[in-house]
């Protein structure tokens, strides 16, 4: 049985742009409460591996034995956004605890909740 996706997990996303058009699959970072997890939707921030000096946009993750990425990335806090939750399919792992204070001051800031 598959685990349940909670906030702070980093999944591959079914990648669906361009009316239907096929891509390759991104990881995210789930940001929402996981008092929602029986909702049909799923708030998430797209990672990528392009640095961009943004600091208060882009939080640094890094791969390691708890979280299987394939190199360096950051969480584009900017491009945060609801998908369906069947295209998130498979849970590569979890944000620390540090990378989610600052995912979390962020999405704060960005929001105007900070």
């Amino acid at each position: 049985m598959r685990r349940r996706m909670r906030r702070g997990d980093v999944v591959l996303i079914e990648h669906r742009a361009g009316g239907g058009y096929g891509g390759k699959p991104w990881p995210a970072a789930v940001v929402q409460s996981d008092l929602f997890d029986g909702t049909n939707s799923l708030l998430i921030c797209p990672l990528t591996t392009q640095r961009r000096d943004a600091a208060l946009l882009r939080v640094a993750v890094r791969p390691r034995a708890a979280l299987r990425l394939a190199a360096p990335s950051w969480v584009m806090v900017e491009k945060i956004t609801s998908i369906r939750r069947d295209r998130a399919r498979e849970i590569l792992g979890c944000l620390s605890t540090s990378e989610m204070v600052a995912l979390g001051q962020s999405l704060a800031v960005l929001l105007g909740f900070g």
